[in-house]
């Protein structure tokens, strides 16, 4: 809060709805809100992003993720592409719910010697305690 009284949070610009709409964004995580509080850019939307990607986009928005878990595990890897996996809850004419984000490193072997078709079929497994995906074994 700042001394006059108002909660102030960073955010996107609304601007960047239209950006995020140009470039087709399916989902937006962020380690605070989306949109910047208070917003000034967009008269009557208080929360822009909010307002427009979800009901007109369609927009996935994963709001105070632990982001800090996350660039650890890529930063111990010297790697930041990984395969995310994200389950609400299945709630019946809800807005929201809790998730479980979970990112899945693929085996750097896998991705550099198996074309993409066989990739896709191998890398069908489950995750072990390392974080790494252990494919089904194949029956081909």
């Amino acid at each position: 809060m700042v001394s006059d009284g108002r909660f102030r949070l960073a955010g996107l610009d609304a601007r960047a709805v239209s950006w995020l709409h140009d470039r087709r964004v399916a989902v937006l995580g962020s380690g605070g809100v989306s949109d910047a509080i208070p917003n000034t850019d967009a008269e009557g939307w208080p929360m822009p992003i909010h307002q427009c990607g979800i009901v007109a986009m369609g927009l996935h928005l994963l709001d105070n993720l632990r982001l800090d878990e996350l660039a650890a595990a890529c930063a111990e890897r010297q790697r930041w592409e990984f395969f995310l996996v994200i389950a609400p809850l299945r709630v019946k004419r809800g807005t929201g719910s809790a998730v479980n984000p979970v990112a899945i490193f693929l085996r750097r072997r896998l991705l550099e010697t198996e074309p993409l078709a066989q990739r896709r079929r191998s890398a069908v497994g489950h995750v072990d305690a390392a974080n790494q995906v252990v494919p089904r074994p194949r029956t081909e």
